[in-house]
């Protein structure tokens, strides 16, 4: 008999590998073409001539005929207070269902949730930021999902950093 570990499995597949009489076999995919695939042997001859930035290497693979895209991305980095555990995902838009989603995913990576979370003000957690937070006005959607879950967002005071230094010493 073999172990799942720690790999989320729906609980069918999970019944499924149970009981099989071996371990599964896993194989990689070859990984798909990517636009820089005909620029990688450049990218790198330039990084060893010298430390140009990712913006620069941008503008040189456009004098040659590179079309790829800006795309913004925000990060949603999660880090549990006592153990320092870290969750990051990074997503192309910050809307409360999205913010919702990626806690969910750290939920589901750290095996639970914590009673309190600290948060930026930002307008999916907080609506109005006031002095005292039991006068602070949740996004309800958010709140909604805050109480299901049993966590009390904590709204920081604004240009205050060190309230959660451990989020702002990696970001």
């Amino acid at each position: 008999m073999w172990s799942l570990g720690k790999i989320p499995h729906s609980p069918r597949t999970a019944k499924r590998y149970a009981q099989s009489p071996q371990k599964p076999e896993y194989t990689l995919t070859q990984p798909k073409p990517t636009k820089l695939d005909a620029y990688k042997q450049q990218i790198n001859q330039w990084l060893e001539e010298a430390p140009y930035s990712a913006v620069r290497i941008l503008e040189k693979l456009q004098e040659q005929g590179f079309d790829g895209k800006w795309k913004k991305l925000y990060c949603f980095l999660m880090i549990l207070g006592y153990s320092r555990m870290r969750y990051i995902e990074f997503v192309t838009d910050m809307g409360t269902n999205t913010l919702i989603r990626c806690h969910q995913n750290a939920f589901r990576y750290f095996g639970g949730y914590p009673e309190e979370i600290l948060y930026d003000n930002m307008k999916q957690v907080g609506i109005k930021r006031l002095l005292k937070q039991e006068d602070s006005t949740l996004n309800r959607q958010f709140g909604d999902f805050a109480g299901f879950y049993g966590c009390k967002p904590i709204l920081c005071r604004p240009y205050r950093g060190q309230t959660k230094g451990k989020v702002e010493r990696k970001v």
